[in-house]
């Protein structure tokens, strides 16, 4: 079978197992993983299936089997045919900003973040909520900060 899971960081996982129980397999992946998991959807698929998928969204590839939850991967998995299992929950494309990510991965608060960054909590909020923008100097800044985790071109915002 073929799974879709999806982190709260905003990336899916498209990962094949023989094993028919997908919460098995979700806790297994959830004990990773500092951010949550939760299943998307479940296909009847191969190894070759699973693999054509990785080739048709390589655009949108993270690391490994992990892809960034792109409008079009949303579009694929919600009409998808050969469902197994489908999730309740309505897989949402809020766009997380780059600092909030970083965040999370790094289970930081914003406190700890706008001191790492040398600036206040307020402008770390204000920047992750898309309220203020990012100049390309502070970016730059940041970038270096953050050890080009983030990178510049991800913190200024169209």
């Amino acid at each position: 079978m073929i799974y879709f899971i999806r982190s709260e960081s905003g990336h899916v996982k498209i990962g094949y197992s023989r094993n028919r129980n997908i919460q098995k397999r979700l806790v297994s992946l959830q004990t990773s993983c500092p951010l949550e998991l939760t299943i998307l959807k479940v296909i009847n698929g191969n190894r070759d299936k699973e693999k054509a998928f990785h080739a048709q969204f390589a655009k949108y590839k993270s690391s490994g089997e992990w892809f960034i939850l792109s409008d079009e991967i949303s579009k694929f998995i919600e009409t998808i045919n050969d469902t197994i299992f489908i999730s309740k929950k309505k897989p949402t494309n809020k766009k997380e900003h780059p600092l909030e990510r970083y965040r999370k991965i790094h289970n930081m608060t914003q406190g700890q973040l706008a001191k790492k960054l040398k600036t206040s909590i307020s402008t770390v909020s204000r920047v992750e909520s898309e309220k203020q923008k990012v100049d390309g100097e502070t970016a730059t800044q940041w970038e270096e900060a953050l050890e080009k985790e983030v990178r510049k071109e991800e913190l200024v915002w169209p």
